[in-house]
């Protein structure tokens, strides 16, 4: 419905943000090469980092942080590919469990998701960790290595370009997963949409599903459709009422595993 500008980063007096792809630290090697195409080994740092923004403002980066007269330390638990910082008005909301702290930064007044779960606050972490496990367990056999992570609202203006020759791309940092303002774009944030679906569907097949049930329903499809898909997300283009709404994170082209037996 609209045309947005494309920045793979922003800098202004109240929002910063950011990422690898803008070269704003030293870094070893070439990052491009001319003559063969080929990406270039990635270096694992040992990263530290200092920011003192402006007053009221919260630092975002990798790694534990302590804060100080309005000084963020951070300090990774690991050495890292990369390394993001943003800086922005956030309101940070927390849960905690099993020693992974789950975080998300968001602009003032635009939580608009808590009331879809009023009944499943007590339950969330088990539910994060079950969807968690399944996917690491079953379909890649690989484990979250960081102690936290952190979903951080950015503007709907920023953009992360594919890399197809590096398999990666910038939404997607070290403990950290940008998505845009107020979910925008994304269907499988539009909770009021999906909750709407689940209740009539309660009503069409007579279920008798209590409202905890739904939530619990609801939660479980976000995390599913947005965080652990297990095949290649594809927009449709012959239902005209699909169009233009993404999942957050989509892998590009064909994707291939390997297992190794235990």
């Amino acid at each position: 419905v609209a045309t947005l500008d494309k920045k793979p980063g922003i800098i202004s007096a109240d929002f910063l943000l950011l990422t690898p792809e803008l070269l704003w630290y030293p870094v070893a090697g070439v990052g491009f090469n001319h003559k063969t195409f080929m990406p270039r080994n990635l270096d694992f740092a040992r990263f530290q980092l200092t920011v003192k923004p402006n007053a009221n403002l919260t630092a975002v980066a990798p790694g534990e942080v302590a804060i100080s007269d309005n000084e963020f330390s951070f300090t990774p638990d690991k050495d890292l590919s990369s390394l993001s910082l943003t800086i922005g008005p956030f309101v940070k909301k927390s849960l905690t469990f099993e020693d992974v702290e789950y975080n998300i930064y968001l602009k003032p007044d635009h939580d608009y998701f808590s009331e879809f779960f009023t009944n499943i606050t007590d339950t969330l972490g088990y539910l994060i960790k079950e969807e968690k496990d399944d996917y690491e367990i079953d379909e890649i056999d690989l484990y979250y290595p960081f102690r936290r992570i952190n979903l951080v609202e950015a503007p709907i203006q920023f953009h992360a370009y594919d890399r197809p020759l590096i398999q990666t791309i910038d939404y997607i940092q070290p403990e950290i997963i940008f998505f845009p303002e107020k979910g925008a774009g994304l269907n499988t944030l539009d909770f009021a949409r999906n909750k709407f679906s689940e209740e009539r569907q309660n009503r069409k097949q007579n279920e008798t599903r209590t409202p905890e049930q739904i939530e619990i329903r609801l939660f479980e499809h976000f995390l599913e459709n947005t965080f652990f898909r297990r095949t290649t997300s594809i927009r449709p283009v012959t239902d005209s009422r699909q169009r233009g709404m993404e999942n957050l994170i989509v892998f590009q082209g064909s994707h291939r595993q390997n297992h190794t037996p235990h």
